[in-house]
């Protein structure tokens, strides 16, 4: 009878653990980016990359705050980012002038629509990989990957290690 209890217990305990955690997401989870591809050059074709418009949407009901958009051509998530610097979450580098920042976008809104280069050597069928890094009303850390998947960052190193210290300088 007492290990029919302690079940019991550990299943409460595990739908309480994941209401918190689905809670916890509910204003993340409404963020997200729209990418636009676009090759209308006055170049020949095969001799301009184009660009891709990005618009990051804030479909929540509160604001969110450092919103990054960055633009990869390949890569993967290394298996052990939370352990790494922001830079090297990802295999691939960034594409040239592929980063945007946004200090705030308002809730039901999205931000300013972007014009970014198209990374050189991707296939013309294949979209470039968007990482989403921002923070949320409550000040929580997030990072949605170019598979959509949404991940906190809160206990991450890469906001840590960018940071000044808050010590006075020594003399």
């Amino acid at each position: 009878m007492a290990w029919l209890v302690l079940i019991i217990a550990v299943v409460v305990a595990a739908a309480f653990v994941a209401g918190r955690l689905d809670d916890r997401s509910s204003l993340a989870s409404h963020v997200y980016v729209v990418l636009t591809k676009s090759t209308a050059t006055d170049n020949p074709p095969g001799e301009a990359a184009g660009h891709v418009s990005v618009r990051p949407a804030n479909y929540g009901d509160a604001p969110i705050f450092g919103l990054a958009v960055a633009l990869h051509a390949f890569g993967h998530r290394r298996r052990f980012w939370r352990f790494q610097p922001r830079e090297q979450w990802w295999t691939g580098a960034p594409v040239p002038a592929g980063v945007r920042t946004y200090p705030m976008i308002e809730p039901d809104s999205s931000g300013q629509t972007v014009e970014l280069p198209v990374p050189e050597g991707l296939p013309p069928r294949r979209d470039p990989q968007v990482i989403l890094t921002f923070r949320d009303s409550n000040g929580r850390r997030w990072v949605r990957w170019p598979n959509g998947k949404l991940q906190s960052a809160s206990l991450t190193r890469r906001w840590r290690a960018h940071r000044p210290p808050n010590r006075p300088p020594v003399m």
